[in-house]
């Protein structure tokens, strides 16, 4: 190890080990890689596959409702059904979970939301690491 691991897994600009292979085609090939994991059709597509396979737990009762998940849930339609690039694949993973797995209907708004920030701080690293 050649320094502290700093636990920023969007860190392109450094590495804390001596690779076998050339040091800038492995930073290349990691950026790539959440590259594409975080597409917004390839990220979208995984949360509904996971609705697809997912076996929850029986909960005895429901989970009270509370204001706040409308206010997120209106953020979250604006933001990324209205703003975001990816908005259609994110409009498609909301009606298809409706319909099928309403049940996780909350869970497909909260991963969306996750999914949009670890593209929008991948996003601002890939800016930074221009920049130096």
């Amino acid at each position: 190890m050649l320094s502290d691991f700093t636990g920023n897994n969007t860190d392109f600009s450094s590495l804390n080990f001596i690779p076998k292979m050339n040091p800038q085609k492995l930073l290349e090939g990691y950026q790539s890689i959440i590259t594409a994991i975080y597409d917004p059709a390839a990220f979208y597509d995984r949360v509904y596959k996971f609705f697809k396979e997912f076996k929850p737990i029986k909960r005895k009762r429901a989970e009270r409702f509370q204001l706040v998940y409308i206010k997120a849930l209106l953020k979250a339609m604006f933001y990324l059904g209205i703003l975001e690039k990816g908005r259609r694949h994110y409009w498609k993973l909301l009606i298809k979970t409706t319909f099928r797995y309403p049940r996780f209907l909350p869970e497909a708004v909260s991963f969306s939301i996750k999914g949009f920030h670890y593209r929008k701080m991948f996003r601002q690293m890939v800016r930074l690491e221009g920049e130096v």
